[in-house]
């Protein structure tokens, strides 16, 4: 319209973390308290205030990717592992080994956003007094993740298969092995599988019902409940299962079914630890995710509908199905020989 006058709006100016304006609530992730002289800040208080000293400036998707990357998951549980507590205690040395040894579970993706994050922090930390951390202070930066040329195979050849099952320990570290291959559950389901979700193991055929994972008790991944089921291979799994509850299993008040050696519930940074122990012993590169990848390919082999699969595996599409098959040669010519053609 002539003669009208467009004033933009002003943009919002980013609130300083030290603003006493606003009522502090210790602990909260959106106001953290204050740091007081003398007073060693933990890796996670750092991280509340870095979060909320962008509110204005993020996106409400960043700052919800900041708290996913640094105060849940594997990065807390891996310096929990470590017995890093304190900003101070984090260094340079100690980001370079989580991202080294989540190479071969993470996508290069992700973790590239987990490297932003952290240098985020680290400067953060920098430009902040009482906020004190040799985290690249050292002048040294985060090596960029590598994609690599050759995409290796994710899921286990049958031979494989068989070396990592039998180099597991027998007792609790074998039926892990032997929970994950057979049912293709997520690291994180398996940590949160309670003794209460081992009634379906009596039915006929035998089933767990998954209702959550270490992160969300009632909501799983796929923010649904499912049932899964067993491979034939592994049809001997839903009886040890009970045989270890009752049996085997260290007598505690967690219902938990699978504790750690401090009999405290088993972390999914513990279980990858124990398929990185396993996968050495068996002379085969192993995790969690490469075993959820490994139970896919030998559902798709055997003929299970590509639409069961994924119901079971819990995806929201048969496209993620397609990403966790790999390919064989040899299964291939094995399937097309069953066929007229």
């Amino acid at each position: 319209m002539a003669g009208t006058v467009f004033i933009p709006k002003p943009k919002p100016q980013r609130r300083d973390y030290f603003d006493t304006s606003q009522a502090a609530v210790p602990g909260a992730t959106g106001q953290p308290r204050s740091v007081r002289p003398g007073e060693r800040p933990t890796v996670a208080e750092a991280a509340r205030a870095l979060i909320h000293h962008h509110k204005l400036d993020w996106s409400a998707t960043t700052l919800r990717n900041a708290e996913d990357y640094l105060l849940r998951g594997r990065f807390p549980e891996y310096l929990a592992h470590e017995g890093i507590v304190h900003l101070d205690e984090l260094s340079t040395q100690a980001i370079e080994d989580y991202m080294a040894v989540h190479a071969d579970v993470l996508k290069p993706s992700t973790l590239a956003k987990f490297r932003g994050y952290a240098r985020a922090l680290a400067k953060f930390c920098k430009e902040r007094p009482g906020y004190d951390s040799p985290l690249l202070s050292d002048g040294r930066d985060l090596p960029r993740p590598t994609v690599p040329k050759r995409k290796l195979p994710m899921a286990l050849s049958v031979d494989d298969e068989a070396r990592v099952v039998a180099a597991a320990k027998p007792g609790r570290d074998r039926l892990i092995a032997q929970t994950l291959l057979a049912t293709g559950l997520r690291v994180g389901e398996l940590c949160a599988l309670t003794v209460d979700q081992l009634e379906g193991l009596k039915d006929r055929p035998p089933k767990l019902i998954i209702v959550g994972n270490v992160h969300n008790r009632v909501l799983t991944k796929g923010r649904r409940d499912r049932i899964v089921g067993f491979r034939d291979r592994y049809r001997s799994v839903p009886r040890e299962l009970l045989e270890w509850t009752v049996k085997t299993r260290p007598s505690s008040h967690l219902r938990e079914v699978f504790l750690s050696d401090s009999e405290h519930a088993l972390t999914t940074w513990g279980v990858e630890q124990l398929m990185q122990r396993i996968g050495k012993a068996a002379g085969v590169r192993c995790n969690p995710h490469r075993l959820r990848h490994t139970w896919a390919t030998r559902c798709a082999d055997a003929g299970v509908p590509m639409f069961h699969v994924q119901l079971l595996g819990g995806w929201e599409s048969v496209e993620m199905v397609r990403r966790y098959y790999t390919a064989s040669d040899l299964e291939a010519v094995t399937a097309l020989s069953r066929f007229r053609t």
